[in-house]
């Protein structure tokens, strides 16, 4: 009995005093599968990360080997009593440690684990112990609490997959020197992320009679002067801070998610993050330099071996060197040794190597210390696990939570292409038709009009142009008849017209001459008395010898000029005469 009192003093001692050294950390969790929402229980895996001084809580490479736990002997206990979805408060928040930092003297760890809850319920699970270390401002009491949500999500009736983020445990900056720091969030649901800061009465709106929830202890609202924002995609919080005076002080943070809509104000989810800042002398710090960009995320394989990726860090001011990587790791996660470069003296590099294990999203955070203690701002990586790769790793370019610009844009576009083929279709099955009947009745008047005027041009020259056919006054009527034609037949024929009326107009007067000459000479020749005209002509030549030119009797002369060409005519009828008056 004496023994065994013995053992629970012991305990709280050492309990207590580990506690006195706590350098904060997180709790989050997710479900084992999103799409559990109908049985009478949900399964759901919870991960917590703590950070300790390492004098306390011993940790090195052998610990990370071996498995090793670090922390107190605490329980995680339900904070919403009693709505606790069959949760007893059993879970230990000793972890198993991953990292450690010799010259900050810290251990850092994580574990996971399985718990079988009532599902269709909201309920907050809670880290609470007391005395942190002396802070600047804040009292000595902690609370870590997070929010579970096992209702179905409205968009997809799916379980919600909250938030992840990481940090360091600790963050340096210069005094009098404002600095950003830059907190990572992730979410594989793709949702809306904010962050806020943690409240010593948060009132659970959605709980059961608006339950309030203590997230901080003691250590509400310690930084003094702090700005707090997000960015426009919600992958990021940005703590803004000046100190003023060197020592630590503790930052207490609530990572939510909420869906696209931005004027939601309940989250679905919240996940708390608490870490410390150390303001210090100094402004000359490394920095991480590399393959990959700050906060860019890589996709590996589960259960394959990832490919190496190297983090290199290159010194700040001259006459150091890099000494140590302070990291916050996942499970399993292993590093090497820092390795300098032979080539470029000023630049030092560790490998990161690990086999995941479970799928989703695992962050990665570190910085470079130097031999002052001098820290370089946190570098952190993503690591999406997946089922199956096409390569070994890819890296992607994080998404934007907030609202998809390039996806709006793309579906107004698509719309509006839409709106003008649906136009076009209208216009060709209905307008253009009208269209085309309006303009072919236009053209069927315009070409009536042409073809009347047309025909009545032709008409009018027609009426013009008569061409004599003998003497007797008998006369050639031109005509051209003709149906429709087009405009080059029409042309020609007005062409052939106006030469044809040329020509009319030339013969006509020779023609007009000849015409009164025959006149004269039957005037004349009626005159002459038949019997002396023939006895002029006996007794001058025979009548036989003129027949293979001419018979010359009563109204033969018509015949002859009918037959003779007009100047032929002529000169036998001046012949004639000239015979006859000899006589």
């Amino acid at each position: 009995m004496q023994f065994t009192c013995f053992v629970v003093i012991l305990t709280f001692v050492f309990g207590i005093v580990d506690l006195s050294h706590f350098r904060g950390g997180s709790i989050t969790w997710k479900p084992v599968n999103v799409t559990a929402v109908n049985g009478s229980t949900v399964d759901i895996i919870i991960e917590q990360s703590y950070s300790w001084r390492r004098s306390s809580q011993w940790c090195n490479d052998a610990t990370i080997l071996a498995q090793g736990s670090i922390g107190d002997m605490n329980f995680l206990r339900c904070a919403t009593t009693p709505h606790c979805g069959g949760y007893i408060n059993n879970l230990l928040t000793t972890v198993q440690c991953t990292d450690y930092s010799v010259s900050l003297d810290m251990s850092s760890g994580r574990k996971s684990s399985i718990l079988t809850l009532n599902g269709d319920l909201q309920l907050v699970l809670q880290f609470y112990g007391a005395a942190w270390l002396t802070l600047q401002t804040g009292g000595q009491s902690w609370s870590i609490s997070t929010i579970i949500n096992l209702k179905s999500r409205k968009d997809n009736g799916r379980l919600n997959t909250p938030p992840i983020s990481s940090i360091l445990p600790v963050i340096r900056v210069p005094v009098n020197v404002q600095r950003t720091i830059v907190i990572p969030m992730a979410d594989d649901d793709n949702d809306y992320l904010r962050c806020r800061w943690a409240q010593k009465n948060y009132s659970m709106i959605s709980s059961p009679n608006n339950m309030t929830v203590d997230e901080c202890g003691d250590v509400c609202s310690s930084v003094p002067n702090a700005i707090l924002y997000g960015d426009n995609n919600g992958t990021s919080c940005h703590l803004v801070v000046n100190g003023t005076a060197i020592g630590y002080y503790l930052a207490a943070l609530q990572i939510e998610d909420f869906y696209v809509n931005t004027t939601d104000t309940v989250p679905l989810s919240s996940v708390p993050i608490q870490f410390l800042i150390y303001v210090s002398n100094g402004n000359c710090q490394p920095t991480i330099i590399g393959v990959y960009s700050n906060g860019a995320s890589i996709m590996i394989e589960r259960n394959t071996n990832m490919a190496s990726v190297t983090i290199l860090a290159q010194i700040g001011c001259i006459n150091t060197t890099i000494t140590d990587f302070l990291k916050i790791s996942p499970t399993g996660m292993k590093t090497s040794t820092i390795v300098q470069d032979p080539t470029n003296t000023s630049l030092y590099s560790i490998r990161l190597n690990w086999i995941p294990t479970s799928l989703g999203s695992q962050m990665f955070c570190c910085a470079a210390i130097d031999n002052t203690l001098a820290q370089s701002e946190m570098y952190c990586l993503t690591f999406v696990t997946v089922d199956s790769l096409n390569t070994t790793a890819i890296t992607i370019v994080a998404q934007p939570k907030g609202p998809n610009m390039g996806l709006i844009i793309g579906l107004a576009l698509l719309g509006l292409l839409l709106c003008c083929l649906c136009c076009w279709w209208v216009c060709f099955q209905w307008l253009c038709p009208i269209f085309r009947r309006l303009a072919c009745c236009r053209i069927r008047q315009n070409r009536f009009k042409y073809e009347k005027k047309q025909e009545q041009q032709r008409s009018d020259v027609d009426s013009l142009y008569t061409v004599p056919t003998s003497a007797a006054s008998s006369e050639v009527t031109v005509s051209s008849r003709t149906g429709r034609t087009s405009r080059l037949s029409n042309e020609l024929v007005q062409l052939g017209l106006r030469y044809a009326n040329n020509s009319l107009t030339t013969l006509k007067q020779p023609i007009k001459h000849i015409r009164n000459s025959v006149d004269h000479l039957m005037n004349a020749y009626q005159k002459n008395q038949r019997s002396s005209i023939e006895n002029a002509m006996k007794g001058y030549v025979p009548l036989s010898s003129l027949d293979t030119i001419a018979h010359v009797n009563n109204g033969s002369s018509t015949n002859i000029l009918t037959e003779l060409g007009a100047d032929d005519a002529v000169n036998f009828t001046t012949f004639s005469i000239i015979k006859a008056n000899v006589k």
